[in-house]
């Protein structure tokens, strides 16, 4: 009755059937109930399916399985460029694990706690509580977390619904922040160290670099990753002056906008100086967003190694 239960209120996305077990003699009675219809069928193999496949329905197939919360919100955080932040609080007692789990929007954090008998249990119950909380600000894993085994007038069982899309949600450079949205963050903003990431110069010349800084910088902060917008120029005639060109061949070029959001503070947007490739134009822009950021005391970049 216990597991009956457990599995009603799981059906109503109530609880995280991560850890719940089912009892063996639910999975004895059904073999058992396999093994005798088998037998009176005369071991045909259609006939038992036949009866089972209402009994075993709805089938849960690949494209429908239902992820683990915690793998589900990296998933989920990655297609939209947000980092999750684990913190693991340590019981005096050591009878319960306590995890909390935090995401940076661009307008609020989300940090949600989990509890557990051990540290996977607990960051699957703190990621179960954060993806409903993100889910109900718009943003969810469709096709993962609900599971529609319904099949649409048109379409076979061969056919599976394609996923939908995630969206990175805008970002409003004008809004002011909500009183929920500021409840968000000051629950979770003693979370960010408040020591200022150094930079070493030399590592912004190197090929990618300028790029690999920034997103390591938007890591450790825990700032949502920046957009990268290219414009391709055909004629490099009208960037005579820039030294990037220099020596490079073919008669286009490209000019790249960074996009960064930095929470509590707004929208950051650099452009680049012009480059012979889209690669090369995105880190011209990363350079230009670094020393902004270092202008506007958020980072520091070390010269003497120059």
């Amino acid at each position: 009755m216990e597991y009956a239960k457990v599995i009603s209120e799981s059906v109503d996305n109530t609880i995280s059937l991560q850890g719940i077990k089912a009892p063996k003699a639910l999975g004895d009675l059904v073999e058992s109930i396999a093994g005798a219809v088998l037998i009176d069928t005369k071991l045909d193999l259609d006939a038992v399916w036949k009866v089972f496949n209402p009994l075993l329905s709805p089938i849960v197939t690949p494209d429908k399985l239902e992820l683990p919360p915690l793998r589900e919100l990296n998933q989920l955080c990655d297609s939209l460029g947000y980092f999750v932040k684990v913190k693991v609080i340590h019981d005096k007692n050591g009878t319960m694990e306590h995890v909390k789990l935090s995401v940076q929007l661009p307008d609020a954090k989300l940090v949600r706690e989990g509890n557990g008998p051990n540290k996977k249990y607990a960051k699957g119950d703190a990621a179960f509580h954060l993806l409903k909380e993100l889910e109900k600000r718009g943003i969810s894993y469709k096709g993962k977390r609900v599971m529609d085994f319904s099949i649409p007038a048109g379409q076979t069982e061969e056919q599976s619904p394609k996923p939908a899309a995630h969206k990175k949600p805008k970002l409003d450079k004008t809004a002011n922040l909500s009183t929920s949205d500021l409840k968000d963050i000051s629950s979770g903003s003693s979370d960010i160290s408040h020591t200022i990431p150094v930079i070493l110069a030399t590592n912004m010349k190197k090929k990618g670099g300028p790029r690999t800084e920034l997103n390591a910088v938007c890591k450790r902060m825990q700032w949502p990753l920046p957009s990268f917008e290219a414009e391709e120029f055909k004629d490099r005639s009208l960037f005579k002056s820039c030294e990037g060109l220099v020596g490079s061949k073919g008669l286009n070029c490209f000019v790249s906008t960074i996009t960064l959001c930095i929470p509590r503070h707004g929208g950051l947007e650099c452009k680049g100086e012009a480059r012979a490739d889209k690669k090369s134009s995105f880190d011209s822009a990363a350079v230009q967003v670094l020393y902004e950021l270092q202008r506007l005391g958020k980072i520091t970049i070390d010269d003497a190694s120059q």
